[in-house]
């Protein structure tokens, strides 16, 4: 697969990845910031913490194609997650990773 039809592959699958958070989960805001062919950003928020997932071919960025970002707030102590794709993550490698970001910020587990 060349490295567009790769990166389409990977932006198509978080996108679904997102759908179905949005149709089993009610307690988890979903913000579409942006939905382009190849650029996807949305925002996830719910108890208590806060994550972005940006989707994008960048040549300046320390990821691939998925970057990651999560914040939670504890007892008032503030916890961060981030994950950063790079080369040989797979789709399945990167929603894995996206579902251990929702689990630890998020806390929620699908």
């Amino acid at each position: 697969m060349d490295d567009d039809g790769l990166f389409l592959d990977i932006i198509e699958s978080v996108r679904s990845w997102v759908d179905k958070i949005q149709q089993y989960s009610m307690h988890i805001k979903i913000n579409i910031l942006i939905d382009k062919k190849f650029v996807y950003r949305v925002i996830l928020e719910g108890n208590g913490g806060m994550a972005q997932i940006l989707v994008e071919k960048n040549e300046f960025a320390p990821y691939r194609y998925v970057s990651f970002e999560g914040a939670i707030m504890e007892n008032d102590d503030q916890k961060f997650y981030i994950w950063n794709d790079s080369d040989g993550d797979s789709s399945v490698d990167i929603l894995k990773q996206l579902d251990k970001g929702l689990e630890l910020v998020l806390k929620f587990k699908h």
